[in-house]
């Protein structure tokens, strides 16, 4: 079956350049407005046209490696919903998430709360309306990543194949964010 729902009109804020001391992507924050967001990897909750739009967005003619991304997607009956997409350290695998409470033990005690699989590169926070009701039906009660809601605006933060949502989570993909000081920024 193909899909051919239009790719709606969004507005895309691009991370800071590129960081070559620590080889990664730049710094990208955002606060996010309150409501409900997946935060997993985009290719199990997103429409066809939607992912593959935002995709041609992720990953530009001549970037291999992808971009990290705020995008404002315009919907008719409301503000636009927002995703944050990220490009992970080490692509595709499982990656830990911690509650926010986590990060404030001391390291020999922290749990990790969730393993998000991921397929496609990438990790992403989305706007729950952005999510196709089908293929959250299908996970039923397992869903692949872990849902938040927000009940005022939060800040977001990406950096360094890192998230943290103030008060929230935090999401690390590369072992280098393991010493002290990334639970700092």
């Amino acid at each position: 079956m193909t899909d051919t729902t239009p790719v709606p009109t969004y507005q895309v804020r691009q991370a800071t350049s590129y960081d070559r001391v620590l080889r990664a992507p730049g710094t990208l924050t955002t606060f996010l407005p309150p409501g409900e967001y997946y935060v997993g990897d985009p290719c199990y909750v997103l429409g066809l046209a939607l992912y593959r739009g935002l995709h041609d967005a992720i990953f530009p003619e001549g970037d291999p490696y992808g971009r990290t991304l705020e995008v404002a997607v315009p919907l008719p009956d409301g503000p636009p919903a927002v995703m944050l997409d990220f490009r992970t350290a080490h692509g595709d695998g499982r990656y830990p998430v911690r509650w926010a409470y986590e990060a404030k033990r001391p390291r020999a005690t922290r749990r990790t709360v969730a393993g998000l699989g991921v397929d496609s590169g990438g990790l992403a926070v989305v706007d729950r309306r952005l999510c196709d009701p089908e293929k959250l039906a299908k996970w039923g009660e397992d869903p692949p990543g872990v849902f938040i809601t927000l009940d005022r605006p939060t800040r977001a933060v990406v950096r360094c194949h890192q998230l943290v949502i103030d008060g929230v989570l935090s999401l690390d993909t590369d072992p280098r964010g393991e010493d002290e000081d990334a639970d700092r920024w």
